[in-house]
């Protein structure tokens, strides 16, 4: 019981933290490709929103695609 739970603790985590990274990098990358180039003073609300739905397309990115790539299928290897 307690390996189980600590397997699913080690797979939750790392699939938030890899989603969480690439959602900053989505991020990120959405905000120079559109606000730095423009380099307006005051830059729009719906600029924030359209921000937040490409970081969280790559939270989703991120925990279904990138942690399957990483870590494959198998999780048992990381009990040790």
């Amino acid at each position: 019981m307690k390996t189980k739970i600590l397997r699913w603790y080690d797979q939750s985590t790392r699939r938030l933290v890899s989603g969480i990274a690439v959602a900053v990098l989505f991020f990120i990358a959405f905000v120079f490709s559109y606000a730095l180039p423009a380099s307006a003073p005051s830059v729009p609300w719906h600029f924030y929103t359209i921000a937040g739905i490409f970081a969280l397309v790559g939270m989703i990115f991120g925990i279904l695609v990138f942690d399957k790539e990483l870590y494959g299928e198998n999780d048992d290897h990381m009990l040790g």
